[in-house]
């Protein structure tokens, strides 16, 4: 299963190797250990390298949002391609609530998913995942479920950041991670047979004497031992003894009370 995750916690500037930027857009960059779309007012999308990790179809992605400003968007990305510049995002504006919705994106062009019809309600501090699991799109927030509607337009490609610069730059996006979604685990159903049912031995029948031929050894037991199937006989001195069944071909075994 392939994850990642970035706290930006180094110097301003490009987000690195670990990022890469989809054909013909712009990315994001770090500003004092967050990231924001800095420059010309335009949509940008930082996006995990495939070298860094290669994502399933099936993938989420989080990041939280220590400071908002208002007309600035930003929110997690979910299977972007990276060669058609496509994929789905949160589209959460840092100022206006009542404008937080998930999209669809090609290149710069985003359109709204006609299940997002509620607006994602959120304030600074909070963390925003997107999820897409089949043809199923899910908005959680602090980790709770907000929203879940379908969607087939995308299938597949890396998680990632986007941002939608409209004023001042001055929403901010933090502690990025993104993983593959585990599969359900298969339970299997266990048969357990009851162990055989074995009487215990009555009280005051712990010993046995078990005659072999010029050899009588005396076995104590404890008064809950049962009888195993193949008892185990100890012999005496003699190491390999002479034992004389008499007439029949079992050795003789009496109890004493």
């Amino acid at each position: 299963m392939a994850s990642f995750s970035d706290n930006f916690d180094r110097p301003d500037g490009a987000l690195g190797a670990n990022w890469t930027v989809p054909s013909a857009m712009s990315g994001l960059q770090i500003i004092s250990n967050q990231i924001n779309g800095a420059g010309a007012p335009s949509v940008r999308v930082s996006v995990v390298a495939t070298g860094t990790a290669t994502f399933a179809n099936d993938q989420e992605a989080t990041i939280t949002v220590p400071t908002r400003g208002n007309f600035d968007y930003i929110g997690p990305v979910v299977r972007c391609n990276i060669a058609g510049a496509t994929g789905y995002a949160i589209r959460s504006d840092g100022q206006n609530n009542n404008v937080c919705r998930v999209v669809r994106f090609s290149g710069t062009t985003l359109t709204i998913l006609p299940g997002s019809t509620t607006n994602i309600q959120y304030i600074a501090g909070d963390s925003l995942t997107l999820r897409a699991e089949g043809s199923t799109i899910t908005v959680l927030k602090n980790g709770v479920v907000v929203q879940s509607f379908t969607d087939t337009n995308h299938v597949s490609g890396q998680p990632g950041v986007l941002y939608e610069r409209g004023n001042t730059s001055a929403t901010r996006g933090d502690l990025f991670s993104a993983a593959d979604l585990s599969a359900p685990a298969t339970r299997r159903r266990t048969s357990v047979k009851a162990a055989p049912h074995r009487p215990r031995q009555r009280r005051g029948q712990g010993r046995k004497r078990i005659s072999m031929g010029a050899t009588l050894v005396a076995v104590t037991l404890p008064d809950d031992y049962y009888t195993p199937r193949n008892p185990t006989v100890v012999h005496g001195p003699i190491l390999t003894p002479s034992v004389d069944f008499g007439p029949t071909l079992n050795p003789t075994v009496s109890r004493t009370h």
